[in-house]
């Protein structure tokens, strides 16, 4: 579940563009989403920006079958895909509501919703028929916990889809050839390093062949595992709402501290696999940060039963949490249309697809959701700690905020700033 850097471009106008009356979508229809057969006269195309479903024939087929049940409600609206990344879906969201050409239906990230929401690109989902406490149940174990990120000034904007946890792992067998006791994972930041430095393997030049603490990253990603760590030090990026910075403190220099001690001694800078899929999983590292889904059917169910989830934690626990959203976007001439496609988004299938493409867990209180989950060790830690989240975001420039955030985190982990300067520079970002 990787969030890749974005490029805000020119959010700055966003904000003098007024979307209420735009139309997003030709065609028009009803406000309501009820299902029957005057929905087959409504026509026109819905205009779908979507990054989760991925760029291959795996998520073609995928976002292809929720069209195809969309239909069943819309037989005569047409749904075209705008295929975005967490690289460019900032600037492609520019650009349409600046040009007046807004998305029927957003697919995000949690932490897109308070400055999407605050710039007018979707709309009051309540307004539209959602019931907040309906939906929570709906998500199944902690439902309530993963919407409060889908909420702007109490009101509800999107509708989760998947979400994953960043926590600790490590292999059982891993520990017990450095002299671990695989059944006492590390309590404190310092036992992190400690047994990480125990884990590592380097030949003769000194050069890592086996990372002894995995973060799995690329340049500009190491964000969120700062927020998990932050989190386990008990601090929150925000606090009061979401609207006053508390990273920028003694707490958040001396966790960047610490995982710029890891850097070339435990863990291999920018290291990250191909298939997004944590080396400790792949059995190339004995410990790590991982989402928490382990596909057992292609890592192997040797491997899975060698893993061990666990919350990051010192002075408290806690697990990172991201995950897929879909709001309607505001100024749609297709409400209904778009409400139904986001019912279809949370069909079984639907969610379950989304989950193994990226690595995730459905949100829904199903059988099948719980079964999904279940089949391996990291979905069922996920499912079980939810109670540890931490989320990023928060203020309504995040998204401007966040392109800064990653590039001043690899900073001070590549040497070229102290932690203290790489956190006041986001500081300094934030107040703009």
């Amino acid at each position: 579940m990787k969030r890749n850097s974005l490029t805000i471009g020119i959010v700055a106008l966003i904000a003098s563009v007024t979307l209420v009356g735009c139309s997003a979508g030709g065609g028009s229809a009803k406000p309501s989403a009820s299902s029957g057969s005057s929905n087959s006269k409504v026509t026109g195309t819905l205009r779908v920006i979507d990054p989760w479903f991925t760029a291959n024939d795996a998520g073609a087929q995928g976002f292809q079958a929720v069209v195809d049940d969309f239909h069943k409600s819309y037989p005569n609206v047409e749904v075209t895909r705008d295929q975005a990344t967490f690289g460019n879906l900032s600037q492609k969201m520019t650009t349409a509501v600046i040009t007046g050409q807004n998305y029927d239906v957003v697919m995000a990230g949690l932490a897109w919703i308070p400055p999407l929401a605050s710039l007018g690109a979707i709309q009051n989902l309540n307004k539209l028929g959602f019931d907040t406490k309906t939906v929570s149940k709906e998500l199944g174990k902690g439902g309530s916990t993963l919407l409060d990120p889908s909420l702007y000034q109490g009101a509800l904007y999107g509708i989760p889809l998947t979400a994953s946890g960043l926590t600790l792992v490590y292999s059982k067998s891993a520990f017990e050839k450095a002299g671990l006791d695989p059944s006492k994972p590390p309590t404190t930041l310092a036992e992190i390093k400690s047994d990480a430095e125990k884990l590592t393997v380097k030949d003769a030049s000194g050069n890592i062949t086996q990372e002894g603490f995995a973060l799995g990253e690329t340049p500009g990603n190491y964000r969120q595992p700062f927020v998990g760590f932050l989190g386990a030090m008990g601090q929150k990026l925000y606090k009061n709402g979401g609207t006053t910075p508390n990273f920028a403190t003694s707490t958040g220099t001396s966790v960047l501290d610490w995982m710029t001690s890891l850097q070339g001694n435990t863990s291999t800078y920018g290291q990250a696999d191909p298939s997004n899929v944590n080396a400790v999983l792949l059995g190339k590292a004995g410990m790590g940060l991982s989402y928490s889904y382990a596909d057992c059917s292609k890592i192997g169910q040797a491997k899975c039963d060698d893993l061990v989830f666990a919350p990051i934690q010192d002075k408290s626990k806690a697990m990172f949490v991201g995950g897929a959203i879909a709001s309607v976007g505001a100024g749609t001439k297709l409400e209904g249309p778009a409400v139904a496609f986001i019912k279809a988004l949370r069909q079984e299938s639907s969610l379950e697809t989304i989950a193994t493409l990226q690595n995730e867990v459905p949100l829904s209180n199903s059988d099948a959701a719980a079964k999904f989950a279940d089949s391996n060790p990291g979905g069922k830690f996920f499912l079980n700690n939810l109670d540890i989240s931490v989320f990023e975001g928060g203020p309504t420039n995040w998204l401007k905020l966040r392109t800064v955030f990653g590039p001043a985190i690899d900073s001070a982990l590549l040497k070229k700033s102290s932690s203290k300067d790489a956190l006041n520079t986001v500081l300094s970002a934030a107040s703009q």
